[in-house]
């Protein structure tokens, strides 16, 4: 195309890009392809809170072909209720929300790591 348009000087980027992929036509070295984007996980979690009912956390881990690799289903106490809620509070979903969170990646820990 450079020369088909008439142009008799070659920009010096150009040149050096040229040069970069003649060192590594010559190198001749394997291209590594990076395939870790294929190791992801989803922890899907939840949290439910009833003050007079059932309250619990659970999650489970799934690869990416959709397959479960593990789950947690958890009732949690009225005691622990009480105790991570303040006087005037009126539900704890947060908290377990977050407790569900922590859980899941404290259970998991050897599953999720080092992946997406």
């Amino acid at each position: 195309m450079h020369i088909n348009r008439g142009f008799t000087h070659i920009p010096t980027e150009l040149q050096e890009t040229l040069h970069t992929l003649a060192r590594l036509i010559e190198a001749n070295e394997p291209r590594l392809i990076d395939t870790r984007f294929f190791e992801w996980v989803h922890l899907y979690v939840d949290a439910s809170f009833e003050p007079a009912g059932h309250s619990g956390v659970g999650g489970m881990l799934l690869d990416c072909r959709g397959r479960c690799l593990g789950f947690f289903s958890e009732v949690v106490s009225p005691a622990l209720s009480s105790a991570i809620s303040s006087e005037d509070q009126k539900t704890v979903i947060f908290e377990l929300e977050g407790l569900a969170a922590a859980t899941g990646i404290s259970l998991f820990r050897q599953g999720i790591g080092g992946k997406d």
